[in-house]
């Protein structure tokens, strides 16, 4: 891969002292709770570490677990997080790893966004599932309803601006519902499972002004699932034709 990003230099947008850490821990805590209900099999590939939820979790799910993070910085801010964690995890680029084998699980969540070519790491994992294996994706959704409120409010100008906070996580575009299937079916994959994760109406400081109580939240998590072209992410679960 030529002209490698600095992907160190991201680390601060997954600073949980930033307002939208409180979104992202509401997305985190909901898509770990779903992927336990779904996930299965002896071996799992995850692609990037990000908030480290999902690596400090589904380790001990899989017999073999493996990582591959592009920041050491986030490697080592990982295991300063949760320093009892056995998991290991290779330097490296997305687009440069060969894996040595077949994974019934690739992990994607909140990965497709922030990469040069999504078609091209899609086409290229797909490679290396098992006849039965899947791959998960997450990605916020561009056109949920919270922006389509900011839009009509004009918060926003447009559903494919990006806000400042998504440079600072290295967010390089953002997906609509539709954008993301037509992303699939290019690929030639097959959509098993589709949900959405946090159906969200007001704005981040109005929910905190708010101080919804859990019961709360967790409503809007449960409603959202049906709703995959509203919600705040999309889940999809993916397998070969």
């Amino acid at each position: 891969m030529e002209n490698k990003e600095n992907l160190d230099l991201h680390i601060d947008g997954y600073d949980d002292k930033h307002i939208f850490s409180y979104d992202m821990k509401i997305w985190m805590d909901w898509y770990v709770k779903r992927l336990k209900q779904i996930l299965k099999g002896n071996n799992c590939l995850e692609l990037g570490i990000g908030h480290g939820y999902t690596t400090n979790t589904f380790s001990s799910f899989f017999n073999d677990y493996e990582v591959i993070e592009g920041s050491q910085q986030m490697i080592e801010r990982f295991f300063n997080l949760f320093p009892l964690s056995k998991v290991k995890i290779e330097l490296g680029y997305f687009e440069d790893f060969e894996p040595t084998k077949k994974y019934d699980v690739i992990l994607m969540g909140y990965v497709l966004e922030h990469v040069d070519n999504p078609k091209e790491i899609l086409n290229k994992y797909k490679q290396y599932l098992t006849e039965k294996g899947s791959i998960f994706v997450v990605v916020p959704n561009g056109s949920s309803l919270n922006r389509r409120f900011g839009l009509k409010s004009g918060y926003l100008k447009s559903l494919d601006e990006m806000s400042e906070f998504d440079y600072k996580c290295g967010h390089k575009r953002t997906f609509t519902y539709e954008s993301l299937i037509q992303l699939v079916k290019e690929c030639d994959l097959e959509i098993e499972k589709q949900e959405g994760i946090f159906l969200k109406c007001m704005t981040t400081q109005q929910m905190l002004d708010l101080n919804l109580s859990d019961a709360i939240i967790n409503s809007m998590c449960e409603v959202a699932i049906d709703y995959p072209e509203l919600a705040a992410c999309i889940l999809l679960e993916l397998k070969n034709n």
